[in-house]
């Protein structure tokens, strides 16, 4: 359709080379210079950015270059204009260089600007890594000043107070209580803090989480000043001991509890819940780890809060130091567990704490 059924030979003596060819038909003729006036035009194109310096566009001229000039050459040699070999292999050998040259060379540079970019990048990060710290720094210093502060103050005052009453008076024994609650209060707050700042490699033993939990909430009813009818617990059938670190654990339901005791509005007890992670109670197997749920019917906490609620120094308390969720959460993390809140059906919050199980080593630890 394209080329003509004749073909003819010809000889090219000095190469020992002989062509065969065919000559083109009308259609052929057409295609063929539709496609010669469109590398023409694309050449014309590229050769005016190259003019401007675009490197890329120089590559593209030589390519369509080597591509017109071998056609325009081909063609005059094929209608026996000119003598010599066909260039058109030649000319598509030229063009796959300087094509293959400057996508090699785009390569190079788009590599290099990625490595610059990366290490901008490492820059900022590291700069960004230390404007947080100091910002933490800067905010844990804020709390800290805030926290001490006030029962700072009123340990000051109380101790005037001690000198000017008589010793054994109604007043004075009054003031050395305000003296210890404060004192303890600043003793909590230090605890917090350290315990934040530094907590230590947890050490997995199998124990008997039920026991745990319940010293934990006599030791946070006694910080709390509540009453056993505060707190009530409920463990489920299907409970057994499980590897956990006993510290970690405790810490946790104590801030959880005390926490749920502090709420604001509560009218009734706090529950407790602690029930088997795989809900083995229904067949009596043993549990695959353990959920605890402790419950208050306070006021709640809006929606909007409560990714903060785990946020180290983020308090809804004035007295507190926005430590203890951020406790429970690093103690759950380290167990491979999880910690949520959730709306307690009625009114309040449900803290549920999730550890799974794990798989005791012959020494105790993970």
């Amino acid at each position: 359709m394209i080329l003509a059924d004749r073909v003819f030979t010809r000889e090219v003596s000095w190469l020992h080379m002989t062509y065969a060819d065919a000559p083109p038909t009308a259609f052929g003729e057409v295609a063929f210079a539709y496609h010669g006036a469109g590398l023409v035009l694309l050449f014309v194109r590229y050769a005016r950015r190259a003019a401007r310096g675009d490197r890329d566009s120089t590559a593209q001229c030589v390519a369509l270059g080597a591509v017109v000039f071998g056609a325009v050459h081909d063609s005059l040699t094929s209608a026996d204009i000119i003598g010599g070999p066909y260039l058109n292999d030649l000319a598509m050998f030229v063009m796959i260089l300087s094509v293959g040259g400057s996508l090699t060379r785009s390569f190079v540079a788009n590599a290099r600007a990625l490595e610059v970019s990366s290490r901008s990048l490492a820059i900022a990060h590291e700069a960004l890594v230390k404007r947080e710290r100091l910002a933490a720094l800067g905010e844990l210093a804020a709390v800290v000043a805030h926290e001490v502060r006030n029962p700072l103050a009123v340990v000051f005052n109380a101790t005037a107070g001690l000198r000017k009453a008589p010793p054994g008076s109604g007043d004075h024994a009054a003031l050395v209580d305000i003296v210890q609650e404060e004192a303890e209060r600043l003793r909590d707050i230090v605890a917090d803090l350290l315990e934040f700042a530094h907590p230590r490699p947890p050490l997995f033993v199998v124990t008997a989480v039920d026991e745990v939990v319940r010293s934990a909430i006599e030791s946070a009813r006694a910080e709390a000043s509540a009453s056993k009818e505060d707190v009530s617990l409920e463990v489920k059938r299907g409970v057994s001991p499980t590897s956990c670190d006993e510290r970690l654990l405790r810490q946790a339901v104590i801030n959880l509890v005390t926490n749920a005791l502090q709420a604001p509005g509560r009218r009734g007890p706090v529950r407790v819940t602690l029930e088997p992670g795989d809900g083995a109670e229904d067949d009596g197997e043993e549990s695959e780890g353990i959920v605890l749920r402790v419950a208050d019917d306070g006021e709640g906490i809006a929606e909007e809060l409560r990714e903060r609620v785990f946020t180290p120094f983020y308090s809804t308390r004035p007295s507190g130091t926005g430590l203890g969720l951020a406790v429970v959460k690093s103690s759950a993390e380290a167990h491979g567990g999880d910690v949520d809140l959730t709306t307690t059906p009625g009114g309040g919050a449900t803290f549920t704490l999730r550890l799974p199980s794990r798989r005791q080593t012959p020494s105790g630890a993970s």
